[in-house]
């Protein structure tokens, strides 16, 4: 499907808020987190961990979406890394 500028730029918008949002998430859930021992020492904390793997991996889906859906030209290194 092809996507007008404006389309595009709206998608763009959207990814990019819902992104933030994520990335305020993460600091708001660890910000009492003083080591990393703590994800692993109680339920809770790998609970916290659990979640806090799935939250990056979106924001990394919403980056994913935004170059390719979106066709923008992001520079790519060798193994596909950004």
């Amino acid at each position: 499907m092809e996507f007008t500028s404006l389309e595009k730029r709206n998608r763009i918008k959207y990814t990019l808020e819902q992104i933030n949002t994520a990335i305020g998430q993460l600091k708001e859930w660890n910000e009492d987190v003083e080591d990393a021992d703590e994800f692993y020492l109680s339920s809770s904390g790998m609970q916290k961990l659990a979640a806090n793997s799935m939250l990056i991996e979106a924001i990394g889906e919403g980056i994913k979406q935004i170059d390719e859906h979106c066709c923008l030209n992001v520079r790519r290194f060798p193994g596909g890394m950004l």
